[in-house]
């Protein structure tokens, strides 16, 4: 494939997942007998887990080195994608510039300390907001609502007793290729269980990638803003993709 038409299917892929992507099992839909078991379905979704964050640098020095070798492994890793012996060897050739390159990229793209501390304690005050998993199973029971099916929020401590739908999410992070302050995606994954009487009827898995990539403070700077948004953009398509799937 032509370096033309790679880009061309890039834009066009980026074109198709404006609004972010969830993703998650086969859409198969519950058989009638599984319906009936899960009517007054509950809903309880589980808080939002620490995320493992790579923050980016703040000094010049390290900078550097984290950019160094994004560049350079961004080098090999073009090389490889050609699928021949001539484009490994380009790639090999160009890593050393793509070190040089990335190093003094990450010395000029340090995040100033601060701002990086302040974006840190947006994301730990943003993980530990009871609201989110609120707002989470209230958007699931509107989307299993508008499908026709009864259903009411329930606490994640109730028993095991009755229809229950319960949202664990497992991870929220940021995704990127490495470098010292590189553009990020959020990312949200988990699993939706559905239980009758402490019986598992089905399970499915999903996931959330934000379309856009921004860098750390980006995401975190007025009060994360922008990250509470996206949080809520992944919420409404997780919530959509689930529902689809079962009712």
């Amino acid at each position: 494939m032509s370096i033309q038409s790679l880009s061309a299917l890039r834009v066009a892929v980026a074109m198709l997942l404006v609004a972010g992507c969830a993703t998650g099992g086969a859409m198969t839909g519950l058989a009638p007998d599984q319906l009936s078991r899960v009517e007054n379905l509950r809903v309880s979704v589980s808080p939002l887990p620490q995320p493992g964050l790579k923050l980016p640098s703040t000094d010049a020095g390290s900078g550097a080195a984290r950019g160094a070798v994004a560049g350079a492994s961004t080098a090999l890793e073009a090389g490889m994608e050609s699928g021949d012996g001539y484009g490994m060897i380009l790639g090999l050739i160009a890593a050393p510039v793509g070190l040089v390159i990335g190093g003094v990229a990450g010395a000029v793209s340090a995040e100033d300390e601060q701002a990086v501390e302040l974006g840190r304690r947006t994301v730990e005050q943003i993980t530990a907001d009871p609201a989110i998993p609120h707002a989470f199973a209230a958007r699931m029971t509107g989307a299993v609502r508008s499908r026709g099916h009864r259903v009411s929020p329930a606490s994640s401590a109730d028993p095991a007793q009755g229809a229950h739908m319960r949202v664990a999410i497992t991870r929220f992070d940021f995704d990127s290729k490495g470098g010292a302050n590189p553009q990020m995606r959020l990312i949200l994954s988990g699993e939706a269980r559905l239980t009758a009487d402490g019986e598992l009827i089905a399970s499915q898995p999903f996931e959330y990638r934000s379309v856009t990539s921004r860098r750390f403070t980006q995401w975190t700077d007025g009060d994360g803003a922008v990250l509470r948004a996206e949080l809520n953009q992944a919420i409404n398509a997780i919530s959509e993709q689930v529902a689809r799937a079962w009712f």
